[in-house]
């Protein structure tokens, strides 16, 4: 008992605490790594899935309309709100529309993609992705959120022209 009487509480306090933050450390690297993880596979999906909708087919070719409707569903899943997904339909479907230039289905094939995880703050988590399409590469920043329990993209830029955040 004399030992413990001896000890002094500060170092005590000092000791506890400082554990509790190695603790807390440790707990936000793993979220960050879990997130890092989900957030590849997530993007594998968003831009296996993309290949499809890039390529427009021919009896769409005239009423982009009908053709944001056939595809709607299956896009909106992706986005975490609708004015994201709407900029992101204008600066990919619909600037084909407006040049009358249609990608084909050659040209709209993903060769690779490497996502780099750059930011997580708990709630939202930025990402890059480097992209190799076609013949020409591309740097995509995306700011991914959790949405019901699922990823979802909450902010795109380039290529798809200037950043659009729901923030």
């Amino acid at each position: 008992m004399k030992f413990f009487k001896k000890i002094n509480r500060g170092v005590v306090f000092t000791l506890v605490v400082l554990s509790l933050v190695i603790v807390y450390v440790c707990v936000l690297g793993v979220n960050h790594y879990l997130m890092g993880e989900e957030a590849s596979g997530f993007v594998s999906s968003f831009f296996r899935a993309e290949e499809d909708w890039r390529s427009i087919p021919e009896n769409f070719r005239q009423d982009s309309n009908a053709y944001i409707k056939s595809i709607e569903n299956d896009v909106k899943k992706y986005f975490a709100n609708e004015n994201v997904y709407e900029f992101y339909i204008k600066n990919v479907i619909l600037s084909q529309y407006e040049k009358n230039t249609f990608y084909t289905e050659e040209e709209c094939q993903y060769k690779s993609f490497a996502t780099y995880v750059n930011k997580y703050d708990g709630e939202l988590l930025e990402i890059s992705v480097y992209t190799e399409m076609g013949v020409e590469t591309y740097d995509i920043y995306m700011t991914l959120c959790e949405d019901d329990s699922e990823l979802k993209i909450a902010s795109l830029a380039q290529p798809y022209g200037a950043d659009f955040s729901i923030q």
